[in-house]
């Protein structure tokens, strides 16, 4: 590890407007959001001893800068239509337009303080469009319990990576990743509103995976950027249980299990039918807790 400068600038602004229509069996929510962030940054290294190694005797000092610029526009309508005593129908849909500007980005070498640019600074574009939305079916099963399903479509938009490199062709975006979705659970509170139980069962399908990891070869070793890598699928199931036997007492316990794989690689180093990174194929959890108050006045 090396001492290390890190400095950030984040300039923001959003603004999103609504207009909402509820009438009998009818909930209708629709509007528009707009926002723009100019991101800059500027990362310091202090690693003479690894420039040396590298036959850069004399410099002390490696890092990087960029500047990136986003704009977006959406608009979005979302609808709950009850059109039978015990089902109600959802539905919704986005349409999202963004823009981005990646300028003043490069690397360099410094030594006391002067520093020189590796390459010439590299300015890029990258703009995309994308219309999201979700459909499903809700039946309330007796008044505390739901079941639903539901497929869906969403979005991550592409862009660009700020990350230390020396080849000025890895700053060039990376695309959107696309994600269907498929899920089927249930809601349900038992024991007069004491216990809650929830469960589902799901099925995501990625469509060009954004991953983060070790990508690039450099002078200075293998460094860590943004790529598209390919497809990939997860299912599993989970569910959680929360009882409240008596006033104070709450118990909780849940369990997950998740199956990963790469269904088609595009990049040398991720092979095909491999699993994803931080995707453990069973997780548990729980909690017991008491509270109790000290006095009346607590």
């Amino acid at each position: 590890s090396f001492p290390t400068r890190f400095a950030a600038e984040r300039d923001q602004y959003s603004q999103e407007l609504r207009l909402t229509y509820v009438k009998d069996t009818l909930a209708l929510i629709g509007g528009a959001f707009y926002s723009q962030d100019v991101v800059k940054d500027l990362d310091t290294y202090d690693a003479p001893d690894l420039l040396d190694l590298l036959g850069l005797a004399g410099l002390d000092t490696i890092g990087n800068s960029y500047r990136q610029r986003t704009e977006t526009y959406a608009g979005f309508l979302h609808g709950e239509w009850t059109f039978a005593p015990q089902w109600t129908l959802v539905g919704g849909v986005r349409f999202t337009d963004e823009h981005k500007k990646f300028d003043q980005a490069t690397t360099f070498l410094g030594a006391g303080g002067a520093n020189s640019d590796v390459f010439s600074p590299v300015t890029n574009y990258f703009s995309t469009s994308n219309t999201s939305g979700k459909i499903g079916i809700n039946y309330k099963f007796l008044d505390q319990t739901l079941i639903y399903a539901s497929v869906s479509r969403g979005f991550k938009s592409g862009g660009f990576q700020g990350q230390l490199t020396f080849d000025p062709t890895a700053l060039k975006p990376f695309s959107d990743e696309n994600l269907t979705a498929y899920e089927l659970g249930v809601k349900s509170r038992l024991l007069q509103n004491t216990l809650q139980i929830n469960a589902a069962v799901f099925d995501y399908e990625y469509h060009d995976m954004q991953f983060y990891g070790p990508l690039f070869d450099s002078p200075v070793g293998v460094l860590f950027g943004i790529a598209n890598v390919g497809d990939a699928r997860v299912k599993g199931a989970e569910a959680d249980a929360w009882w409240r036997p008596l006033a104070g007492l709450d118990v909780r316990l849940g369990v997950g299990t998740i199956n990963t794989k790469i269904t088609k690689s595009i990049v040398d180093g991720v092979t095909t039918g491999s699993q994803l990174p931080n995707a453990p194929d069973l997780t548990l959890n729980g909690l017991v807790r008491y509270q109790w108050a000290l006095n009346d006045k607590l």
